[in-house]
């Protein structure tokens, strides 16, 4: 059976043959478990809890798991009973872009490699092959703009939420993403989650 699931390290989706087993990152290398269902539910699938294992599953989505009786972050597990509220709070923090597949990020290096080949080889030409001062001129300038465009595009980020649960020990960050709408589902699920334990 495949699945999508996303790397509990750096965030990455990719798709896996199988469920419930450990398998290694594409981007990061790093090992990921995979668990069963790991498709990210609808909002209407929220609604209802389902069962599994005598747990009612409120939500799940990659290495992202809350019942009635945890919530369980990649290799981070916190007990429901132990939470006393959740809040999603917009941080200052930023959290990188996902940039896409690997041939995304692959292009993005070629921009940036083929601006540094522009600017050397205008360099070379000029100085070596007595090519006019114009032709370096105009190859570095666009060589200039391909790797600035590429250094745009690996650095770009965005705003940061993350999920603050208060507990008899103190506040603690379960969870930082990008995407608001996901991290308003997990919310919502904690959310009835606790008021599923009264």
């Amino acid at each position: 059976m495949i699945v999508k699931t996303n790397c509990q390290h750096c965030g990455h989706e990719f798709e896996i043959d199988g469920l419930n087993r450990s398998e290694f990152c594409p981007q990061c290398g790093k090992e990921t478990f995979v668990l069963a269902m790991a498709q990210q539910p609808s909002i209407a699938s929220l609604s209802q809890p389902s069962k599994q294992d005598g747990e009612s599953v409120f939500f799940q989505s990659g290495n992202i798991l809350v019942t009635n009786t945890r919530f369980s972050v990649g290799t981070k597990t916190f007990a429901m009973r132990g939470i006393t509220s959740v809040e999603l709070v917009e941080t200052d923090e930023y959290v990188e872009a996902d940039t896409g597949d690997k041939a995304a990020k692959g292009v993005v290096k070629a921009l940036g490699g083929i601006g540094l080949g522009l600017i050397v080889c205008g360099l070379l030409c000029w100085l070596i092959a007595g090519f006019p001062f114009w032709f370096f001129v105009v190859s570095g300038i666009a060589g200039c703009c391909l790797f600035v465009i590429a250094a745009l595009l690996f650095s770009q980020r965005k705003q940061g939420f993350k999920i603050v649960l208060r507990t008899s020990g103190g506040e603690v960050t379960a969870l930082t993403n990008s995407d608001r709408n996901f991290v308003s589902q997990i919310v919502q699920a904690l959310n009835n989650s606790i008021i599923a334990l009264g």
